[in-house]
Order: C-alpha cells, then structure tokens, then sequence
C-alpha cells in the first residue's frame, strides 16, 4: 500500500478494550501479527495489558529471531503472560528456509525454539506449503516435531494464499504453486506412511469402475479421466476379445503404473482420496464381486440400442459399471453376466470406443446423483 501503519500505544489499548467488551463472552485470545509484533516498542507492554484486563490466551505470530537473540527476551515475554509462540516454519535445514530471504534460517529457529520453551512459552510451527517450494518438507517437519514432543505442541499447515507482497502473480504461477489440503494429505501419506486420506465418495455413493484391458495408452486416460470423476474403485479386466493379454510380471509393472497416474490425477484435481486400482482380474472374478459386496449393482453396458439407457436406471448408493473391450463382449459373456445377477444397459444408439463409453458411464451415473451438471 506504500506506508506502514504502526500502532500507538493507545491504538493497541483501544483493540484490546473493545474486543473485550464482546458479548457473549467466550474464552478470549488475541494475537499479535504483524509484520514482526517482536520489534514492536509496545510488544511486552500489549502482552501485559492483554492478560491484565482478561484475555485467556496471549499469543504471537513471529519469525523467532528476537526470540533467538536473547533468552532474556523470551522469558520477559513469559512473565509478561505469553502463552503460545507461532513460529514461522518452513522446512528442516537452513536450505529449507532461505527462500524468503530473511536471516532466520533453520539455525536461528532452532535458538528461538530452545529459548521459548526455557521461558515455558508454547511453541507451534506455523508451515505455509507452496507447492514446488518446500511441500517436499511436510514428513521431515512432522518427523521433527514427533522426536520433540516436549518442545513442539502441536503443528499448523497453511496452504500458501497470495495476498500482500505476493498478489501481484502470473496465473502461471498461482496455478504451479497452488496447494490444498487435499494434497496436504496425500503428502503426509506418502513421505511419513501416517494416516490414511479419508475415501471421498460424494455425497451419494460410489462407483467401481470395471474397464477391459486395451490397447496402447486407453486404459491410462480411462484411470486418469475416471478420477477426476470421482471413481471410487477401478478395476482392469481380461475379456475374450481383450487385445492386450498381461503376464503376471508386466500385469505388476502395468498396474503400478496406473496408480501412479491415479494418485497424480487425484492431486491435480484436488480430491482427498485416491481410487483404488485392482491388478487386473479374470471375468469370473469380476462376475463374483456383485456376490462379494451384495449393496453394489452391476451394470453390464452393452450396444445394443434396444437395450433400456443407463439413464433410466437407478444406480443406487454403490455401483458397478462393466465396460467391455474393443470388439464388445462375447455371447458367453453376456451368458455370465445375465447369470450372475448384472443389469444389462446401453448408452444409446452411439457408437463409442471402449475408453469412451466407460467415462460416459460414469459422467451418467454422476448426473443422476446431482454429483454433475
């Protein structure tokens, strides 16, 4: 804005009268922000003043450096009534630390940490994530804080928000280094083994998503379309006219592959979970499942025209569409599915490849549930 704005001692006394004065009353806590609140003539005197006319809870938001300078000043702070330090924490090494290019590397935190927790003030790491800048840090900072627990009371992940200094950004940016909380738990999952992402399946149900093996790269996009979709479970399977035939090995390898793709596609479309990717079944198996989960439907989708349109079934909470390969499915195929307990549907008098059809599927199923359009 091109000034800064310092508050006098009695601006800061005015806040502090006014907020309270709210009404109910509720266990009151104030922070002191800035900028640095640390280099504020008036900090220890607002810390003092805060506790004096009733706030429960005093705390500071700060880069830790005046804290690291002087343990004089950290239990100052304490007597004065500081009950929580958030320390700016972005990573574990001063690397980690230096993009911001301010002199409070890993080195100074570590001081500042020590001095605060002598003084017996709280401490909690506040990490702003930018992704491609230390999102990589997340299990390291959690490693930290677990092999000092004494120390460390809790942890504060903050995704990146561009405002102030940084709101002036290209798009290009602002879309490279976006971060979600959803991503926050994909990270922890995979760089500590902690934790589970919560499986979002809609406000409406599920859907296990069966597609034929194909040939080339189909069977890739289908994985990564259908989880931007919002597929709960996909499940690869060998059908008579399957072009591509899998040995167990590149059946392995394959399947590794579309997980990668899965998990890659959930993080860039923001979903909290990752669909599970089956290793590619036999026909008998996909038959058996309807059998194995008895709430989920299966639906064979065929093309035949003549067949009722997936659109006017109901799909229930949970269900199972089965996409045949290239060359559609064989009459014994059909024979089993019918035998097995699968509704037989069409898509209309369309013709769509394998890799199509299956997503069209899923984008009807999503409709009628109100998850799309």
């Amino acid at each position: 804005v091109g000034f800064v704005h310092e508050l006098t001692w009695d601006d800061i006394k005015m806040v502090l009268d006014n907020a309270i004065t709210i009404k109910p009353k509720r266990q009151m806590s104030v922070q002191f922000s800035g900028g640095e609140p640390t280099i504020s003539p008036y900090f220890l005197d607002a810390v003092r003043y805060a506790r004096k006319v009733g706030y429960n809870s005093v705390q500071a938001a700060t880069n830790g450096i005046e804290f690291a300078k002087s343990p004089e000043f950290a239990k100052a702070a304490a007597e004065a009534g500081l009950r929580y330090a958030y320390l700016q924490f972005d990573g574990i090494g001063n690397a980690a630390n230096a993009h911001r290019r301010v002199g409070n590397l890993f080195d100074v935190k570590l001081r500042a940490i020590e001095n605060l927790h002598s003084a017996g003030v709280d401490i909690v790491p506040v990490v702003t994530i930018v992704n491609g800048v230390n999102n990589e840090q997340v299990g390291r900072i959690i490693e930290f804080a677990l092999d000092n627990p004494k120390k460390i009371n809790f942890l504060s992940f903050q995704p990146v928000s561009f405002t102030g200094r940084d709101e002036e950004i290209t798009d290009e940016r602002r879309h490279a280094q976006r971060y979600t909380l959803s991503h926050l738990a994909h990270d922890v999952k995979d760089q500590t083994g902690l934790g589970e992402p919560a499986r979002d399946e809609g406000a409406s149900g599920s859907i296990v998503l069966a597609q034929a093996l194909s040939k080339g790269e189909k069977l890739d996009w289908v994985v990564q379309k259908a989880t931007e979709l919002g597929v709960s479970r996909i499940v690869p399977f060998a059908a008579e006219r399957s072009v591509v035939k899998l040995s167990a090995e590149r059946g392995a390898a394959r399947v590794e592959r579309l997980r990668r793709i899965a998990q890659e596609a959930a993080r860039q479309c923001g979903r909290a979970d990752v669909p599970q990717v089956d290793a590619p079944a036999a026909w008998e198996e996909l038959l058996a499942l309807p059998r194995q989960d008895p709430p989920l439907i299966a639906v064979l989708l065929d093309a035949d025209p003549g067949l009722p349109p997936l659109g006017q079934l109901d799909p229930g909470p949970r269900v199972l569409l089965v996409v045949g390969p290239e060359g559609g499915f064989s009459a014994r195929e059909r024979e089993g599915a019918a035998a097995a307990g699968l509704l037989a549907a069409s898509l209309g008098r369309r013709v769509l490849r394998t890799e199509t059809a299956g997503l069209a599927a899923v984008a009807i199923v999503q409709h009628l549930r109100g998850e799309l359009g």
